[in-house]
């Protein structure tokens, strides 16, 4: 599934706000999850491409349209609450991945190869059924 709008995604102390280049055409949403495409450095949603192709570049603080010019500003390498599917205490502690063709998904099952590392489970709040994710920097290998 894609945003259609911008939504507010609890956060927590910690990351980096740095400013990314969007792709010409993509529509970068608040509180959307989304990439960096290593060949241009350029923000994209995320594909079925993998780690070789993608790495992720945070969450989206701020609604852009992509020029190839225009920057927007992200969450790097912080903590922010999201939903995860099916997912359960017994999950904390594991990786997760941005689901293919989605800026607002992310999952408990990826491989390099088709998906991307968005960091890992820290903690999870059974009242509203919400992971604390720790966001994955660019660049950096946290996923087995």
């Amino acid at each position: 599934m894609a945003l259609s709008a911008n939504r507010q995604v609890p956060t927590y102390q910690g990351g980096l706000v740095l400013d990314y280049i969007v792709t010409n055409a993509v529509t970068v949403y608040q509180g959307g999850l989304y990439d960096i495409l290593l060949s241009s450095g350029h923000i994209v949603v995320p594909t079925s491409a993998g780690d070789a192709t993608e790495k992720f570049a945070g969450l989206a603080l701020e609604k852009c349209v992509g020029n190839a010019v225009l920057k927007c500003k992200f969450l790097v390498g912080g903590y922010f609450w999201h939903a995860i599917g099916s997912g359960t205490v017994a999950d904390v502690g594991k990786p997760v991945y941005s689901a293919s063709n989605s800026d607002d998904t992310i999952t408990l099952t990826g491989t390099p190869a088709t998906t991307v590392c968005v960091g890992h489970t820290i903690a999870y709040d059974a009242d509203k059924a919400l992971f604390l994710i720790a966001g994955k920097l660019p660049g950096t290998i946290i996923d087995a």
